[in-house]
């Protein structure tokens, strides 16, 4: 099933909407995969991203049930998708649930 959305460009409002999607996803099925990928309007570290939709800056502090956003670490290093008034936004951005695999470690 995918699932489009198109809102109106108030990134908190949007972020809760897509927020609802996914835990109705999740909830039919708590195994299902998510992944929300576009232009939120919104930096990672922003309200709409981190607090309402509650996605965490590294997978390991995320929980199962939760979401992780894969660009933030991207955001840290100062990387961008826009420029503007020579500052770098990372409004594109990829957010995943926590069921998908999980980066292995192996001994050294």
């Amino acid at each position: 099933m995918v699932e489009q959305l198109y809102l109106c460009r108030s990134a908190p409002i949007l972020l809760a909407k897509l927020l609802a999607v996914a835990d109705s996803i999740r909830k039919a099925n708590p195994m299902a995969k998510v992944i929300v990928v576009g232009d939120l309007n919104d930096n990672p570290n922003d309200k709409s991203c981190a607090e309402v939709f509650g996605a965490k800056r590294t997978q390991k502090e995320t929980p199962t049930d939760g979401y992780f956003n894969a660009t933030w670490p991207l955001f840290d290093k100062g990387i961008g998708t826009l420029c503007y008034q020579d500052v770098w936004g990372l409004y594109d951005q990829q957010i995943i649930s926590g069921q998908l695999p999980r980066k292995k470690t192996t001994p050294h």
